[in-house]
């Protein structure tokens, strides 16, 4: 055997029957779960007074305040979830709590998200900020959607006309 794993035939084996041997199983990591993810964020109004949110928004919404995780940078983040159609947590991004930088693991395609198109329903609006998506259904009910990049592709805007299709949702300006 050499340093590669390769069996090389001795004396009176076939010449053309060369084995390897079987690759270490890799290490997997832990499946994400993200209601127990959701429960260690903080939702207290202290932690959330400053961007306006209410602990029972927070809750609605599953996102909070993370000190922990890919997603943290020190003095936490507001986490947020991202969610398929049917409102199932996918993966969660963080937003600054001074600002709308957000972040998100490696191999997170955000443009192929559009934050808040769970909920959509009747009338919509876009805006820029992910949180403004939730500050707009806890002040008034109304529904919003952003896009989670800076700029915005026709292959986004095709994905939310489609959400539209299937949400009976319609753009308002």
């Amino acid at each position: 055997m050499d340093a590669f794993g390769t069996v090389h035939p001795s004396p009176g084996d076939r010449a053309d029957s060369v084995r390897t041997v079987p690759a270490a199983p890799t290490e997997r990591r832990a499946t994400f779960d993200p209601a127990e993810y959701a429960m260690s964020l903080q939702t207290s109004r202290e932690v959330l007074e400053g961007l306006g949110l209410l602990p029972e928004t927070a809750r609605a919404w599953k996102c909070g305040i993370t000190t922990k995780g890919v997603i943290h940078k020190s003095g936490g983040r507001l986490a947020l979830p991202v969610c398929d159609l049917d409102g199932t947590v996918k993966a969660y991004i963080s937003r600054a709590l001074d600002g709308p930088q957000l972040l998100w693991h490696n191999g997170f395609d955000a443009s192929a998200w559009v934050f808040g198109a769970d909920r959509l329903e009747g009338e919509f609006r876009i805006v820029r900020d992910p949180l403004d998506v939730i500050l707009i259904d806890q002040a008034t009910g109304e529904k919003a959607v952003c896009f989670l990049t800076e700029t915005i592709s026709g292959e986004q805007v095709e994905r939310l006309a489609a959400i539209m299709d299937a949400k009976k949702a319609e753009l308002v300006f």
